[in-house]
């Protein structure tokens, strides 16, 4: 059950405070209560040590004045319990939010819509709002119980003030606080400006940091010597940005110590009047002392507690201004779900005058283009860098949905499929296709649609065309072994063995259309040529692929070759054809194979 991104909410100061009972309210129920209790017994504890002290003046029976000694005792005790039961409530308050956020946060990401991950500034937004998440939760509902702590214990003090009728006092005590509470606030306002217009520079600085420490680079730094340009950036970056907070930090801090300064004046001023006030005879002795020992603690509580908690305030209020806004941005979670069991049988995919503009771009990357993919059929995707190639994939996958024209999947409108039957129909291998940190046979399972465990035939042939079942010989726990460096037995592998695992994953999905984005750009030729066979191949031939590729050698077996230059389609044909024709494919062609002649 959604709690925190619930769709079309709106947050408030309050409604983030909330979340914390409907995520754990055992937890949030217990805190609070702790909380009043803690906050009543500095009061209950000034008045035992007036008591105490006030026996001990007029000289009561000893007795009394054990009894009275045995009060403060216990009260300390109870301060002590509060204290310990504080720190475990609180700790598994944290973690339960901390559960339901990293959840529904990874949820929340999965299921936005592709647009916002690729703008830049969103996605700041988006990384900043889902990693502080917790911290905000929980920040909310501590300055919720710390102003409650501060008003009950300034209210119990002041009340003990108007019990002796000292009226001014506790007025003067309320209204004293207020200039801090505001100048703070306004500070906080300050700080969260700061992180939230630097967190780009902050970005930059954990990259070079990466570079200096991460060990995939470190063959690169050692061969072309660049470590010590890349730490002279990264103390730029750092240097500057840790000088901006300095700056930001020393400057709070004296605005800050203004108030503070004034609070311990006020204090003494009203020291002086409650010792004219006992001399006049309406405290006691055990009252003056017992109130200048309360007042001591309460303004050094509220310099630790009032003047941090009113510019949490204000970055509590900043946060949820952010928070907002990442609610507006569109998501479907039809994204998150598996492929339908139902199938769709695959006919033709047709791209009829279709033009497409990235966002805030008037820049064509595709225009005005047509094609038909047609099933059981073959097709490459060829042209130079930046001409609309992976661009026709993530129209096709849905990944954008604001172009002109038509993108008809067995003669009807793509976007009218939901996002299950486009899974079902389409299998992809990326560019940038992942590297999973999982066991060998892990990361072929997860090809698989809807979880089958039992493994097919056409698992056992892909396995076998990719020479898995020799790469799993060679690490030391075979199939199980984990891949990567996270775990302490894991094995690294070589870029063109991820490759292949990558292109097992896919093939063993199962499905009707297979998409290709520079598949072999890391294997040698006889996989390669092993892959396209299987596509080729006239009595398994019952899957279409879409292929994009600057290794123009596998052109010569598919079915049709589409050459996109500067977004359209300027040839069409099979591999004779566009020789024949000698244009683009026939230059492009000729070119590479020189290299190999």
């Amino acid at each position: 059950m959604t709690m925190v991104y619930v769709q079309d909410k709106k947050y408030n100061f309050g409604k983030l405070v909330l979340l914390n009972f409907q995520i754990s309210p055992g937890y949030a129920t217990a805190v609070f209560i702790q909380n009043i209790c803690s906050s009543i017994v500095p009061a209950l504890m000034t008045l035992a040590i007036s008591a105490f002290i006030d026996c001990v003046n007029l000289g009561v029976e000893k007795e009394t004045i054990f009894r009275n000694f045995l009060v403060i005792i216990f009260l300390m005790i109870l301060q002590c319990v509060f204290s310990s039961f504080s720190i475990f409530v609180q700790r598994n308050l944290r973690i339960a939010v901390q559960r339901r956020c990293e959840y529904e946060g990874i949820e929340r990401i999965a299921a936005l819509d592709y647009i916002h991950i690729e703008d830049k500034q969103k996605y700041e937004n988006i990384s900043r709002v889902i990693t502080d998440m917790t911290n905000y939760i929980h920040h909310s509902y501590q300055l919720v119980l710390t102003g409650v702590m501060i008003f009950l214990r300034v209210i119990s003090i002041v009340l003990i003030f108007f019990e002796h009728r000292i009226y001014w006092m506790g007025f003067a005590i309320i209204f004293s606080l207020l200039p801090a509470f505001a100048l703070s606030y306004h500070c906080g306002g300050k700080v969260y400006t700061f992180y939230k217009k630097e967190y780009s520079r902050s970005l930059q600085m954990n990259h070079q940091t990466y570079i200096l420490k991460c060990r995939e680079t470190v063959n690169e730094r050692t061969l072309f010597e660049y470590s010590d340009e890349i730490e002279k950036k990264w103390e730029q970056i750092r240097g500057e940005y840790f000088q901006k907070q300095l700056a930001l930090h020393l400057e709070v801090e004296k605005e800050l110590k203004v108030p503070l300064i004034l609070s311990w004046l006020v204090l003494g001023i009203f020291f002086v009047l409650l010792i004219r006030s006992y001399f006049s005879e309406a405290i006691t002795i055990g009252l003056l002392i017992a109130m200048i020992s309360s007042l001591i603690e309460l303004n050094g509580y509220t310099g630790k507690a009032l003047l941090p908690m009113s510019s949490k305030v204000s970055q509590v209020n900043g946060f949820i201004a952010d928070l907002n806004e990442l609610l507006k941005y569109s998501y479907n979670f039809e994204y998150l779900a598996p492929p339908t069991d139902h199938q769709i049988h695959f006919d033709t995919l047709e791209f009829r005058n279709v033009t497409f503009c990235y966002p805030n771009s008037n820049r064509r990357i595709l225009d005005d283009i047509s094609f038909v993919i047609s099933y059981g059929k073959s097709y490459a995707f060829v042209g130079k860098n930046g001409s609309g190639k992976s661009t026709i994939i993530k129209l096709i996958l849905r990944m954008y949905d604001d172009y002109t024209g038509q993108i008809l999947l067995n003669g009807k409108d793509i976007r009218t499929y939901s996002e299950m039957e486009i899974k079902s129909i389409f299998g992809v291998l990326f560019q940038d296709y992942a590297k999973y940190q999982v066991s060998l046979k892990e990361n072929i399972k997860l090809g698989l649609t809807n979880h089958k465990k039992e493994v097919s035939q056409r698992e056992k042939e892909v396995v076998k065309r990719m020479k898995l079942n020799d790469l799993a010989k060679k690490l030391p726990n075979g199939w199980e072994t984990p891949l990567g460096k996270i775990e302490a037995s894991g094995q690294e592998i070589s870029g063109g063995e991820w490759q292949r695992v990558a292109i097992a994953r896919v093939l063993s999905s199962e499905k009707q259309v297979y998409i290709l984005d520079e598949p072999t750009s890391s294997i040698d030729p006889l996989l390669e040529e092993s892959v396209f066979e299987w596509f080729s191949d006239l009595k398994t031939k019952t899957e279409t692929s879409i292929v994009i590729s600057h290794r123009l050698g596998l052109t010569r077996m598919v079915d049709k070759i589409y050459v996109i230059d500067q977004g359209k389609i300027i040839e069409q044909g099979s591999y004779e054809d566009l020789m024949k024709n000698e244009k683009l494919f026939f230059d492009m062609y000729t070119k590479q194979r020189r290299r190999f002649v």
